[in-house]
């Protein structure tokens, strides 16, 4: 009983950080007036967030996670930081694979020489950002991508998982030089050990 009163004082907490932290961006970003633009461009589809400045400032592509939408809330308020903010979508939308599957990492490595040869942004001076199955991207494009100087995760994996639903069943989120990246492959007695395990 102790030990459960404890788990639950730890949970209550850390949703209280959680709500704070949420809280506290949300209120920084509504006293700067940022806007995005639509991104015109025929190799990505993407919303660019640009602060107030008259500077050149670094850059940071934002990557999202497996709902597929944009990012506003930490696009915006990394920008009233003081970023140019390019939150791109990779799949679901017109030109991009249908689901999170054997999306190519090109597509991303495309999206940062984009940002970097804005006329807004430092050169060479290019971070990622990314949320949830975002992080899987982010860090593969870190690897492969000098240009890449600064690596932020939120709510990270450490490997590389399948893609979600029946599309994505024993087949790779991402692509690297048109070949399937390897991934972890959540088969159906594993997916059930897994279950059964969350459950208990």
């Amino acid at each position: 009983m102790g030990r459960r009163k404890a788990m639950l004082n730890k949970v209550w907490k850390y949703l209280i950080y959680f709500v704070m932290f949420a809280t506290h961006t949300s209120a920084i970003a509504e006293k700067f007036d940022t806007e995005y633009s639509e991104v015109e461009s025929k190799t990505i589809v993407g919303r660019l967030w640009i602060p107030d400045t008259s500077n050149q400032s670094p850059g940071i592509l934002l990557i999202g996670g497996s709902g597929g939408g944009y990012e506003n809330q930490d696009a915006k308020w990394l920008s009233s930081l003081g970023f140019v903010v390019l939150n791109v979508r990779y799949f679901g939308a017109e030109g991009l694979p249908e689901n999170l599957v054997h999306v190519p990492i090109e597509y991303f490595n495309s999206a940062v020489a984009w940002l970097n040869n804005h006329k807004a942004v430092e050169k060479n001076a290019i971070a990622i950002f990314g949320h949830s199955r975002g992080t899987e991207a982010a860090l593969l494009v870190a690897h492969h991508n000098p240009l890449i100087k600064s690596v932020v995760v939120r709510s990270p994996s450490s490997i590389v998982w399948q893609g979600p639903g029946w599309s994505g069943f024993n087949e790779s989120a991402w692509t690297w030089n048109n070949k399937p990246v390897d991934f972890h492959n959540v088969g159906l007695r594993d997916g059930a050990v897994w279950l059964s395990r969350i459950l208990r």
